[in-house]
């Protein structure tokens, strides 16, 4: 299957789920968490089988194991990462590293910790464009639900809360707004004491 066909099937999936919620009169908000989560678990049990698998060492507390866990948390996104460009879900992949001050204050519960992860020319990036356009807030951002579910089942168990937002990126500059194309998904991500 080629990347315009993905991109269809994706669409007129994920549409025909919108048109459901609407016509059932689901509640959108718990429904899209929901769907969000199970949808990115297996995701990543199809993308990255074996994380889930992963001894990540002791149950120990504090911020110290809470330093440990993102660092684990971090590489198991390097290495779901490299999976969604070797199977073709995305160009590239770069992920921001958080400064060690900004971690050093998340895990004293100081702050929350943010990073951002850059995806290039994601697969299914115009489905979600038209969906949005059309006025829908669900729509098929795998890898973003994918590596939400790997932060979410490395750090979990530490009590923190994963929160994950895109915006869409012209890498080009231009001040006319008619040429804007999207060529990035940049996912900011924030992780919070639960």
């Amino acid at each position: 299957m080629n990347a315009d066909t993905y991109n269809y099937l994706s669409y007129i999936h994920f549409k025909a789920f919108c048109d459901i919620l609407v016509d059932k009169n689901i509640n959108f908000n718990q429904f899209r968490k929901n769907f969000e989560s199970q949808l990115g678990d297996k995701l990543l049990s199809i993308l990255d089988p074996d994380s889930a698998n992963r001894d990540d060492g002791k149950r120990e507390t504090g911020p110290d194991a809470l330093r440990q866990k993102l660092r684990v948390a971090l590489g198991s996104v390097d290495d779901l990462a490299h999976s969604l460009q070797s199977k073709g879900m995305v160009a590239l992949v770069e992920r921001s590293n958080p400064d060690d001050e900004s971690v050093t204050d998340w895990s004293e519960d100081l702050s929350d910790l943010q990073f951002s992860v850059t995806l290039d020319i994601d697969v299914t990036q115009n489905a979600q464009i038209l969906l949005q356009e059309q006025g829908y807030r669900l729509f098929p951002n795998y890898a973003r639900f994918a590596i939400a579910a790997t932060l979410k089942r490395k750090l979990s168990p530490m009590r923190q809360e994963v929160i994950t937002d895109e915006y869409y990126m012209d890498t080009s500059y231009s001040s006319d707004p008619d040429l804007f194309e999207v060529k990035q998904v940049l996912l900011n991500i924030v992780v919070e004491s639960a």
